[in-house]
C-alpha cells in the first residue's frame, strides 16, 4: 500500500484540509482527513483530462505515425494530462478514416508512461463555412448520414465526441445517429441562432466546443448560440484558457452563468504547443506560433500553444475558482460526460493525482501520480 499526505486535497465533490490518500496497485483504497502539516504536498487535484488535442510537442495528429502518437502522449503526461481525446480537424472523409484506423491501431501497444487515449474527437467536417476558423473550406462537408457512418466505422467504437454545426440542413439527423452509437455531440464552428442551438440540444447535443470562438458574439437582441449555451443547463461549455482565445472577463462570465459544473477546460493544442515560437503544421495548414498565439497565413487563430497545467493556472487566477471547482473543470466534468465508471479521487477510482505547488499567486505542477506510479 502506498500513500500520500496533502495539506489540501480537492475532488470535484469535496475539499479536505489535511488528507491522507492510500492506494494499492492502480486503485485508490482510502481517503481520509488528517492534520495538515509542513512537508505535505500543498495541493492535490485529480489528474487532468483534455478533450481537444490536435497535436503537441511538434507532432501533428493529421500526419503522425504510431510512434509519434505515443511520443505526443508521453509529452502530454509530463504536463499533468492523464487522459485525452486525440482530435482530428476537417479533412476529406477517406483521410479522416485513415487517421482513425492508423492511430487506432497504435492503442493495442500503449505505454503506461503516456497519457491514456479515452477515445477520439472528430471536429468536422460538418461545420458552418461562415465560422470555419482555420478549417479548410474545401474540406468542409454537408451533413450526410453515409459519411458519418464511414467515420464511425473507421473509428471502431473509439469515436467519443463529434463537433458539428447544428443549424446546417441534416445536422440534427447526424446528432440522432451519433447518439444512437454512443457518441457525444458538441455544437461548434457554428452560426446557430438561439432557437437553432436549442433544437440541437433537444436532439441530444450536450456540449459546446470552445465556447466564444468560431461563433457569433453574444448580443442583447440576438443572443445566438453563445447566449443559448450560457443559459441552458443541458450544455457543458468547453473553454480555451490561454489568455488569447478568451478575455478574462469572458471566463468569469461563463463561470457565473454555468457554474463550475458546466465547464470543461481544453487546450485545443496543435503541434506548436510546448515548443515555443516557430512554424508548424495543423493538417494541411501552415501555422505560425508567436508569443503564444497560433495563426494561419490568413491571420486566423489556428488551435493553441497551451499546455493544460498552464491553462488551469490561468483559469484559477483569472476567475478565483477554488480547489473543488478546479477539480471539476480539469477532470470531473469530462469524466462524467465520458461515462467513466468512478468519480475522480475517490476509493475505487484510478490513482491519478496532480500535485500542485503555490508560487506566489501562480499554481505550478510539482508532481504527478498516474495509475499509482509516480511519473513526475
Amino acid at each position: 500500500m502506498k500513500e500520500l499526505r496533502a495539506r489540501t486535497l480537492a475532488t470535484p465533490e469535496r475539499i479536505l484540509c489535511g488528507a491522507r490518500i492510500q492506494w494499492e496497485e492502480d486503485r485508490i483504497q482510502t481517503l481520509e482527513p488528517v492534520e495538515p502539516e509542513e512537508g505535505q504536498e500543498e495541493l492535490v487535484l485529480p489528474g487532468m483530462i483534455d478533450l481537444q488535442v490536435n497535436g503537441f510537442a511538434g507532432i501533428d495528429l493529421m500526419g503522425a505515425n504510431e510512434e509519434e502518437f505515443r511520443e505526443m502522449a508521453r509529452a502530454l503526461l509530463r504536463r499533468g494530462v492523464v487522459g485525452f481525446l486525440p482530435t482530428f480537424i476537417s479533412a476529406p472523409i477517406p483521410k479522416l478514416c485513415e487517421r482513425l484506423e492508423t492511430l487506432g491501431s497504435a492503442l493495442s501497444h500503449w505505454p503506461r508512461e503516456a497519457a491514456r487515449v479515452l477515445g477520439f474527437h472528430v471536429e468536422g467536417p460538418f461545420l458552418n463555412p461562415l465560422r470555419r476558423g482555420t478549417h479548410p473550406r474545401e474540406h468542409l462537408a454537408r451533413p450526410d448520414r453515409g459519411a458519418l457512418r464511414e467515420i464511425l466505422a473507421a473509428g471502431k467504437g473509439r469515436v467519443r465526441l463529434l463537433t458539428l454545426a447544428p443549424e446546417l440542413p441534416g445536422a440534427l439527423d447526424l446528432v440522432t445517429l451519433a447518439r444512437e452509437q454512443g457518441v457525444l455531440v458538441s455544437m461548434g464552428h457554428s452560426a446557430a441562432s438561439f432557437d437553432e442551438a436549442r433544437r440541437g440540444a433537444d436532439a441530444g447535443i450536450q456540449l459546446a466546443t470552445h465556447l466564444g470562438n468560431a461563433m457569433p458574439e453574444l448580443r442583447q437582441r440576438s443572443p445566438g448560440i453563445v447566449g443559448f449555451c450560457l443559459s441552458d443547463p443541458r450544455i457543458t461549455a468547453t473553454l480555451i484558457p490561454d489568455g488569447i482565445h478568451l478575455a478574462p472577463g469572458f471566463l468569469r462570465l461563463v463561470l457565473a452563468a454555468k457554474g463550475s459544473g458546466g465547464i470543461i477546460l481544453v487546450t485545443d493544442a496543435m503541434a506548436g504547443a510546448g515548443m515555443g515560437d516557430g512554424t508548424f503544421k495543423l493538417g494541411s495548414i501552415k501555422v505560425s506560433v508567436s508569443r503564444g498565439a497560433c495563426r494561419n497565413e490568413e491571420g486566423a487563430l489556428a488551435g493553441s500553444a497551451l499546455e493544460m497545467d498552464r491553462g488551469l493556472d490561468l483559469f484559477a487566477r483569472e476567475t478565483g475558482a477554488g480547489p473543488s471547482a478546479l477539480a471539476q473543470v480539469s477532470a470531473g466534468n469530462a469524466m462524467r460526460l465520458l461515462g467513466m465508471e468512478k468519480k475522480a479521487l475517490e476509493p475505487g477510482s484510478l490513482a491519478d493525482l496532480c500535485l500542485w505547488k503555490n508560487q506566489g499567486e501562480k499554481l505550478r505542477l510539482g508532481g504527478l501520480v498516474k495509475e499509482g506510479c509516480r511519473v513526475l
